[in-house]
């Protein structure tokens, strides 16, 4: 099981990228500012959550090799 998530993450940016997921939610009426934490910023982020098993907030920041503060991440998730 481990190898296959490690073959959805490594094949993540393939399965959701961002143009996608961005025409996805245009499609459903949404804006957004320009911003670090875009809806699909926040997918992937989510999806590398449940991948590494639902860490803190504060180690997504690695993960997704980007720099937000857990309550920026609590309120774009909102």
């Amino acid at each position: 099981m481990f190898a296959s998530l490690q073959r959805v993450n490594q094949r993540l940016s393939d399965v959701l990228s961002y143009g996608f997921v961005e025409g996805l939610a245009r499609s459903i009426g949404m804006r957004w500012r320009k911003r670090t934490l875009t809806p699909a910023v926040m997918v992937r982020l989510l999806v590398l959550q449940v991948l590494h098993r639902n860490p803190a907030y504060s180690h997504l920041t690695r993960a997704g090799r980007l720099k937000f503060t857990s309550a920026a991440f609590c309120e774009a998730k909102n």
